[in-house]
């Protein structure tokens, strides 16, 4: 699983530095001036240069790389939601580099999402940024895989 996980985590990076690349350099390259920031309904209220896209791509990369090389440190001082035991270590280890996987592919997969919808709103102003719905589903699932994997390690543990 870890395997496929890290496969879209590659992909979703891969589609980021693309679509970035091709909104600034690309045949159809973004205006000299673009909407980068949105208030709460999606309306643009601040403006920039095309290259400040590469802030919103270098957040995913630098997360992959940390959450990549950092994975082993962050199982050592991991704080699990029950008692480890030499007879569960390896499960909870198991379940916690699962963990580590999705929150990883997850996040660069909403990365990919959000700077796909910021160039929509720097193509389309009128539109506008529907930050609302992007922030809901980061926390809904975000909370809902840590959720899953506390009640898989709880039950992991007996």
């Amino acid at each position: 699983m870890r395997k496929s996980l890290e496969a879209v985590s590659l992909a979703a990076l891969a589609f980021v530095v693309w679509i970035t690349w091709q909104a600034i350099y690309g045949p159809n390259p973004l205006p000299g001036r673009i909407p980068i920031h949105f208030d709460l309904a999606g309306h643009p209220n601040g403006w920039g240069s095309p290259a400040t896209l590469w802030i919103i791509c270098a957040a995913p990369v630098g997360l992959y790389l940390f959450l990549s090389l950092m994975k082993t440190r962050l199982l050592e001082a991991s704080n699990y939601p029950v008692e480890v035991t030499d007879e569960n270590r390896d499960r909870l280890e198991a379940l916690n580099l699962d963990l580590i996987a999705w929150i990883k592919t997850e996040m660069v997969c909403l990365f990919a999402w959000i700077q796909w919808s910021v160039l929509q709103a720097a193509r389309h102003p009128e539109r506008g940024f529907a930050a609302i719905p992007q922030l809901i589903a980061l926390l809904v699932v975000i909370l809902t895989t840590a959720l899953w994997f506390k009640v898989a390690m709880r039950r992991a543990a007996h």
